[in-house]
């Protein structure tokens, strides 16, 4: 649901689409009800992929790549905003050998420049501290 029919940085585009599986849950409980008199053999109710789209339509984004790049060592999960509002964004890091200097690439503005530097910061106080563990 979140990765095929809303990719904002809040939930209310999640909110609606659960509201609409909510209500089309419960047309369908209340039409067997009036012709059975019940609901409990219709209970308890699963709605896998064909549910899915059969109540929400195909989905909005089938770019499956955002999601299954998350999780690999170096990609994380970030928040952009823009003038449309805000999006779920991939972020990748890579070691390289050098200086140890931070390099960006891509069109970014002050905030997220700022972010980044806050990040490694935060990255290599994070690695003093495991390598006085291991030690």
């Amino acid at each position: 649901l979140v990765s095929k029919y809303t990719l904002e940085a809040g939930v209310r585009s999640l909110e609606r689409r659960l509201a609409a599986l909510c209500r089309d849950v419960a047309v369908k409980v209340a039409e067997k009800r009036l012709l059975h008199k019940t609901a409990s053999s219709f209970l308890p109710v699963i709605i896998d992929i064909v549910a899915l789209e059969d109540i929400l339509g195909p989905p909005f984004y089938l770019d499956n790549e955002l999601w299954s790049r998350v999780g690999r060592p170096g990609v994380a999960v970030g928040l952009a905003w823009s003038t449309t509002g805000a999006q779920v964004m991939i972020v990748e890091v890579s070691k390289m050998e050098g200086t140890g200097e931070l390099i960006l690439t891509g069109y970014l503005g002050r905030v997220m420049k700022e972010s980044a530097k806050i990040a490694l910061n935060w990255v290599r106080t994070a690695a003093i501290e495991v390598r006085a563990k291991v030690r």
